[in-house]
């Protein structure tokens, strides 16, 4: 329209990869019933599409508004279950919500707060204020599932994950994974650390492709010392992933010892970003940001043991 812009919209309907399986199986009867506060309209909706696709009652609603849809909800006899909140207005604000609702409710309703991807450092409020659990925007189907936790209606299925190669028992056999991280930028460096730490790895930062050679140089230098996994970010100054993927596995060579699988880490998520990365010599490839079950399956592809999984409950962050 002129002095307006255009609008284009296309809709594509594809087909599921071979042998996949849903994540979860719908219930024909909603079985709960989510309260979504949320201030952006357009993850308003998304997120509320996706709590009906999950065969779940759903009442979606600014933050402002909140309290009043409570009470609406009260008084016409529906139940609360879940109040899934934005954390942007404050934690004091929030946790007046989710206490309005337990207290109209009569009952325990849980609290999960909506945060950024910089915001894991400032959920203590939240956990003060009587929040159950986290989700980090933008959120993913099968992270939405966890956090609710509404049964029967959510039944979730595991994904499917490669079949980890045959390793020696002697690895790994207490399930400590040792991770080298290479990345530049602290924020995803932090984001890709805890992610990391929750499925089970001890995890050593490296800032740069010279600080990544630099461990692995003291790490050669200790025979008891090991890294199992290593992930590589891509695009990084001075010394790019794919020099510093070149130079570690060298170090390795020398010493006469085997090199750790190498995986790329980038944001560039395309096919043909994936066969470059596997054409350099690159063991697998990782796209960011990435979720614990990724990691999860390339731990158990390229390395051994178990690992302890654990949910995004604000109790595990210390104040």
């Amino acid at each position: 329209r002129l002095g307006a812009g255009s609008t284009f919209t296309a809709r594509l309907k594809l087909a599921a990869p071979s042998g996949t399986r849903p994540l979860f199986a719908p219930s024909e009867q909603p079985r709960g019933h989510v309260l979504l506060a949320l201030d952006r309209p357009l993850e308003r909706g998304l997120i509320e599409d996706s709590v009906t696709a999950l065969g779940l009652g759903t009442a979606a609603v600014p933050t402002a508004t909140a309290a009043a849809e409570i009470s609406r909800a009260t008084a016409a006899g529906e139940g609360i279950d879940v109040v899934l909140i934005d954390a942007d207005g404050g934690a004091q604000a929030a946790g007046e919500v989710l206490a309005h609702a337990r207290a109209a409710q009569g009952r325990r309703v849980k609290g999960v707060v909506l945060i950024d991807q910089d915001g894991r450092g400032d959920l203590a409020p939240f956990r003060a204020a009587g929040f159950d659990a986290y989700l980090v925007r933008p959120v993913r189907l099968q992270s939405l599932i966890g956090q609710l936790g509404l049964e029967p209606a959510v039944q979730p299925l595991p994904l499917n994950a490669p079949q980890p190669p045959e390793r020696s028992p002697a690895v790994l056999r207490d399930g400590s994974r040792r991770l080298l991280l290479v990345e530049d930028n602290d924020i995803n460096a932090l984001l890709a650390r805890r992610v990391s730490e929750k499925a089970g790895c001890h995890v050593t930062h490296a800032r740069s492709g010279a600080a990544a050679l630099s461990h692995a140089e003291t790490v050669l230098a200790d025979p008891e010392q090991i890294v199992h996994l290593v992930l590589m970010d891509i695009h990084m100054p001075e010394m790019d992933g794919f020099e510093a993927a070149r130079r570690l596995r060298q170090l390795f060579t020398a010493a006469g010892r085997t090199s750790p699988p190498v995986v790329a880490l980038t944001a560039n998520a395309f096919a043909e970003d994936r066969k470059r990365c596997l054409e350099a010599g690159f063991d697998d490839f990782l796209a960011k940001p990435f979720d614990r079950s990724e990691l999860e399956a390339l731990l158990d592809k390229w390395c051994a043991g178990p690992a302890p999984t654990r949910g995004g409950a604000l109790d595990e962050f210390a104040a």
